[in-house]
């Protein structure tokens, strides 16, 4: 019978099926963000997934229907099928996204006394960077990110080192709101500023620094997270994906990046941890703990100490000097 599959294709596993909207694609891994509907026990989110190889082009606003490579790492779609029908306020890709080494654009920005800012004026100073918005209530995503940099900005005064917070949601988040967010967390505005500008200029500047943002209903976002460093010459040094940085790691790494003394071991467990990533409204992946950085170093100065010992041990067939 015509398409009926043979019985061996029926032997195969169950692959779950994804059916989705490309929220954005990675400009620099090909990686594609896809808010999901529910498959094979995952509730409906937005996650990101490799593509398998010679799969069509995708762009953001396609709707999409896919197999899940489960075993891959990340999860990779095959067999994808796209739907191009143009949708109403489809989200953009974030392309050309910067990488380490690249200038900061000067995006005309307000921060939460009514001034303008942007990355241009900052230089001079060590600068770490955040993404969030004011109404978020996943407490592993904005809520931590802010609590977080209130740590560190306690450490900061009297350093060349500035916390930089950009909303996401700058209709919302004017500099009224940011100030009063400001105050609950304890913002001092000489050492942690909050951003907000127009759409426009948010959306081209979370762009260009690779978060992700999808906006599926009024007042709710879905984005992704990053921790950026920039150098006091405005370039990026430093990108760590998610939100599960330590903040004293991150403030190691600012701290090296400024010519300040950092610690070691903090910025070997940023290193390490690195990689993770984050979505707001998703699940979070944690970093390695400090403990690992510390097991790490111990294991590589064991092998560095005894490589030394035999380097330099007599050899046996030779009297000792």
């Amino acid at each position: 019978m015509v398409g009926t599959p043979p019985p061996a294709a029926t032997a195969h596993a169950h692959v779950p099926v994804l059916r989705g909207t490309v929220v954005a694609v990675d400009g620099r891994t090909g990686d594609v963000l896809v808010r999901h509907a529910p498959f094979d026990g995952m509730p409906a989110m937005t996650m990101t997934f490799r593509v398998v190889s010679g799969a069509p082009a995708l762009h953001a606003g396609d709707s999409v229907r896919a197999t899940v490579n489960e075993r891959a790492s990340p999860w990779t779609l095959t067999r994808v099928r796209v739907d191009r029908a143009p949708r109403e306020g489809a989200p953009r890709a974030f392309i050309p996204v910067l990488r380490e080494g690249d200038a900061v654009p000067a995006v005309a920005l307000i921060d939460q006394t009514g001034r303008r800012f942007s990355f241009a004026t900052a230089r001079g100073s060590t600068t770490i960077v955040s993404f969030i918005y004011t109404r978020c209530r996943d407490a592993r995503m904005c809520p931590l990110v802010a609590a977080k940099f209130a740590r560190m900005q306690s450490a900061l005064h009297g350093t060349p080192i500035r916390l930089v917070t950009v909303t996401l949601d700058p209709a919302y988040d004017t500099p009224e709101v940011l100030a009063r967010y400001g105050i609950a967390y304890g913002a001092d505005p000489a050492v942690w500023t909050l951003a907000t500008g127009t759409g426009a200029a948010v959306d081209a500047l979370a762009a260009r620094f690779g978060v992700a943002v999808d906006r599926p209903a009024p007042g709710v976002l879905a984005h992704t997270e990053a921790a950026i460093v920039i150098d006091a010459h405005g370039r990026i040094a430093k990108i760590i994906d998610g939100a599960a940085w330590a903040p004293d790691d991150l403030l190691a790494a600012a701290r090296d990046v400024a010519g300040l003394d950092a610690n070691v071991v903090r910025r070997v467990g940023l290193w390490l941890g690195s990689s993770a990533s984050a979505l707001c409204g998703g699940t979070g992946a944690g970093g390695p703990t400090v403990g690992a950085a510390l097991a790490l170093i111990a294991v590589l100065a064991a092998a560095f100490g005894l490589i030394a010992r035999r380097a330099f041990a007599p050899r046996r067939d030779q009297p000792p000097i």
